[in-house]
């Protein structure tokens, strides 16, 4: 994050794509900070909070459909159909994953919880699956 606060043409540039590409999911507050940061000229510095935070929005904002050759809407199909296994959350959340049906693409924080569940109930062995993301 030091790095990409360091650089203000990258904050900008993800200031706007995250203004441009979740506008539902953003609140007044993030609208605020995402409108300041894409004027960002790098002075002064942002502070460790608002790095944070806009780490915070980048997390939530990313998608991706495919991690390491597993498919978003496969694994959570097979989820879905042993929704058995899961307890009433967790299989609350799955259905609402299920509903994004083929094409459907998730977050890093989502794919964490896919990827954990998927093991915990036998359909993947792999114990390390590296995640997208800035690095």
């Amino acid at each position: 994050m030091a790095r990409l606060a360091a650089d203000p043409v990258a904050v900008r540039a993800w200031a706007k794509a995250i203004a441009g590409n979740a506008v539902a999911e953003l609140s007044d507050g993030d609208r605020s900070f995402l409108a300041t940061l894409a004027e960002f000229d790098g002075t002064p510095p942002m502070s460790v909070r608002q790095r944070e935070y806009l780490d915070g929005l980048i997390e939530r904002t990313e998608r991706y459909p495919v991690v390491d050759g597993f498919r978003a809407d496969r694994l959570v199909r097979l989820i879905h159909e042993a929704r058995l296994d899961l307890d009433e959350d967790e299989e609350a959340r799955i259905a609402d994953l299920a509903a994004g049906g083929a094409g459907l693409a998730l977050s890093p924080r989502q794919w964490r919880w896919v990827l954990a569940v998927s093991r915990r109930l036998g359909l993947i062995d792999d114990p390390y699956i590296a995640l997208p993301g800035r690095g």
